[in-house]
């Protein structure tokens, strides 16, 4: 049985503008990507529907890093920063990139139910004005301070 691999983009993706930036380029060597296909980028909806196998799936991160949880901070235009903490453990072993791949996206469906109206308003549901969850492509996480990760994302246009 082959894995499940989500459709390819067919449209051109932009990345969300996020005020919050890394405090140094050292951090990023810690970032954890997600690729299918050796393509940057996962959609969150096929990650939070199970159609989405990223590349390195079972593959265990955060194991040479030393960090046991974070504080995923979203930083979206027109809204306040919001964040969630994630575990990156779990009965005593480290998560594996599709399993944080899955955190990620929960975390950023819960926070994409706030309202907001401006180019990057999000949308509830389908059919409504501004941008929805099946636009989004998870790209990577990664730190931004001590303790600290932001999600990297894009829109599909």
């Amino acid at each position: 049985m082959s894995p499940k691999r989500p459709t390819a983009p067919s449209l051109t993706r932009v990345r969300v503008p996020q005020p919050l930036e890394l405090v140094s380029t050292h951090n990023a060597t810690f970032a954890v990507a997600f690729k299918v296909h050796r393509k940057a980028g996962v959609s969150v909806r096929d990650v939070l529907s199970g159609k989405a196998t990223v590349d390195g799936h079972n593959e265990r991160v955060f194991e040479q890093t030393g960090v046991r949880q974070f504080r995923l901070v979203i930083d979206w235009p027109g809204y306040d920063q919001a964040g969630a903490y994630v575990s990156v453990r779990e009965d005593g072993a480290f998560i594996t990139r599709g399993e944080l791949a899955k955190r990620v996206c929960k975390s950023i469906q819960k926070f994409m139910q706030k309202k907001a109206g401006d180019e990057w308003t999000i949308a509830r549901d389908r059919g409504q004005r501004g941008i929805t969850i099946d636009k989004l492509w998870l790209v990577r996480v990664l730190p931004t301070a001590r303790n600290m990760w932001m999600a990297e994302l894009e829109v599909q246009m």
